[in-house]
């Protein structure tokens, strides 16, 4: 991966991150895994799959992809 794409992909995270952390600020997890591990978990998960897809020609229209990630994230 070249130094931009490796770029691209961290800002992604942290703003994936970030959004995660601002969106559930007053929700209290009654789960033992930290939040910050579940977020960067999440983050992680995401930008990798929007990498593959990108380098996967964007085999999938957007719209699909996006219902598939989010029936992921509310299993």
């Amino acid at each position: 991966m070249n130094k931009g794409a490796t770029s691209f992909k961290e800002t992604l995270q942290e703003i994936v991150f970030s959004g995660l952390t601002k969106a559930n600020r007053d929700q209290h997890d009654e789960d033992s895994i930290p939040q910050k591990i579940k977020y960067h978990f999440v983050a992680s998960a995401l930008t990798g799959t929007i990498e593959w897809w990108v380098k996967s020609s964007m085999c999938y229209e957007p719209e699909v992809m996006v219902e598939h990630i989010l029936h992921q994230l509310h299993k």
